[in-house]
């Protein structure tokens, strides 16, 4: 274990003593603190924004540097009592930055004021939310950790009542499916965990399952009985409750993972153990002297989990999901820009836009971080081929600039063979400049109104609708957008050059 490994788990080890006496109000408000931390270190690799489905709230997370399609549908811990969207986004984050690709996070409902079925509702909704959303099952992959890593065994199971299709694949992180808490290492890493105490998870369960543990006697006004308090005890085996003893036979194959000094090492072992029964696949990875849901804490020792995490999920997506720089040929007209070049010739046009208050830069690049995705046949370079000049999607947007000069100074071509165009900022006005190969004034305008719609919801919160030549930043690009119409609508009639 090396040293930054040891000082978490001596921070750990600290506050364990006191993690049975905590107010569920304060460990709620811990959690939230964590995962605000958590999306803090990742803030500037991913955008987030507010993607509610039906009544369940949720966030979308769209990676800076996007490098698959598909989705990850995550589900967060906290034994069904803990966790508003402020920790779900954080982990989420990581997930995002770390796996190059979307992740949707939701807000279920918590215990006890929402026990069972209220999670498992939320989590079957926001699947759904992704099915209407136009995503496929094959694109999309539960991810949950401790409580959120039953949960998306329950959805799964549930999904195969209902008749529905499958995700993926599920990747489950120090999953809590067994709420009777039967497992041996419950006993045996009582010592070892440096952080859960089978007394809370008792606490957690009884939650979950609506038991009449003390707060509900006080709200209830007197005590439950011994007959009522045994009535509550059946619901804890319940498949939906506690997958482990659930039929497991339709569901995807799987990627677990578990420390071997957690009091949750039983449930992995036998949820791995009980998935191959059924003939499902899956793969369980134990990661010695580690602690429950270690992958969480940003550990230089994760490296390799999460290597093994996007290899699982590039296996499990369609072929061909990997994104691909595209590359496009310069239509006829287009041809002329490069072959025409000169020092004295301004081969850029410029639109701009004032606003009423000074630009924030940071908040720009993230905009146009996100932008550029929506918009493929702009952001290109120049590259030279065999015959001809073509042009090729860049991996990743352009730097806004400073305005230190006057406007459409000329564009090199090693500036051109690396981006073309700029985006300048001046005070209150934002401006780009476009090479003219790569799009008309209308393009260009588009391109600029949806920036600038990007650069205000980030900025200010608000909604601008995808209208009025603002494309939705989330969208990806039609067909129809990249194909060269040139050909299809040219002329087929010659004139002559005749001097007469």
């Amino acid at each position: 274990m090396n040293l930054q490994d040891k000082i978490i788990r001596s921070q750990l080890e600290l506050t364990k003593p006191f993690a049975d006496g905590t107010r569920l109000e304060s460990a709620r408000g811990m959690q939230d603190k964590i995962g605000k931390l958590m999306h803090f270190t990742r803030r500037r690799d991913v955008v987030v924004m507010d993607h509610p489905y039906e009544d369940v709230k949720g966030c979308l997370i769209v990676p800076r540097d996007e490098i698959r399609g598909g989705i990850l549908l995550y589900l967060h811990g906290g034994g069904y009592t803990c966790g508003s969207i402020d920790y779900a986004r954080g982990y989420g984050s990581v997930l995002s930055a770390e796996c190059g690709m979307r992740v949707l996070t939701v807000e279920y409902r918590l215990a006890p004021e929402h026990p069972y079925p209220a999670a498992l509702d939320d989590a079957l909704a926001a699947y759904k939310g992704l099915l209407s959303s136009g995503y496929s099952p094959s694109g999309i992959i539960l991810v949950g950790e401790s409580a959120g890593g039953g949960l998306v065994y329950a959805l799964s199971m549930k999904l195969a009542e209902l008749g529905m299709e499958q995700p993926a694949g599920i990747i489950s992180i120090s999953p809590w499916v067994d709420l009777t808490l039967s497992g041996e290492s419950y006993a045996n890493n009582r010592e070892a965990d440096p952080s859960l105490t089978k007394e809370r998870l008792v606490f957690f369960a009884d939650c979950y399952v609506g038991a009449p543990i003390d707060a509900q006697e006080r709200m209830r006004g007197k005590p439950f009985t011994k007959e009522e308090r045994s009535a509550f005890e059946p619901r804890k085996s319940d498949p939906f409750v506690s997958p482990l003893y659930g039929d497991l036979s339709c569901t995807p194959p799987s990627l677990i993972f578990v420390g071997t000094d957690e009091i949750l090492l039983s449930d992995a072992i036998a949820l791995n153990d009980r998935l191959r029964s059924f003939g499902r696949e899956s793969e369980l990875v134990q990661r010695e002297e580690m602690w429950h849901a270690y992958l969480l804490y940003g550990l230089k020792s994760s490296k390799a989990d999460y290597q093994r995490i996007n290899e699982f999920i590039k296996k499990r997506l369609p072929e061909g999901n990997e994104r691909k720089l595209r590359w496009m040929q310069l239509d006829n007209s287009a041809k002329i820009y490069p072959a025409s070049a000169s020092s004295r010739w301004t081969n850029i046009y410029r639109l701009s836009a004032t606003l009423t208050e000074d630009v924030d830069r940071e908040v720009l690049q993230a905009a146009l971080d996100v932008t550029v995705r929506r918009f493929p046949s702009i952001a290109v370079r120049l590259h030279r081929g065999v015959f001809w000049y073509y042009l090729e999607e860049i991996a990743h947007a352009p730097t806004v600039q400073d305005e230190r000069s006057y406007p459409l100074v000329r564009m090199p071509f090693d500036d051109i063979r690396h981006c073309g165009f700029r985006v300048l900022v001046w005070g209150r006005r934002i401006a780009v400049e476009f090479f003219h190969a790569l799009t008309d004034g209308n393009g260009g305008l588009v391109f600029l109104k949806t920036l600038l719609a990007e650069y205000l919801s980030e900025k200010h919160g608000v909604v601008i609708p995808a209208d009025n030549g603002v494309l939705d930043r989330l969208e990806p690009p039609t067909e129809e957008e990249l194909k060269d119409y040139f050909p299809e609508y040219a002329s087929k009639h010659r004139i002559g050059r005749s001097r007469n």
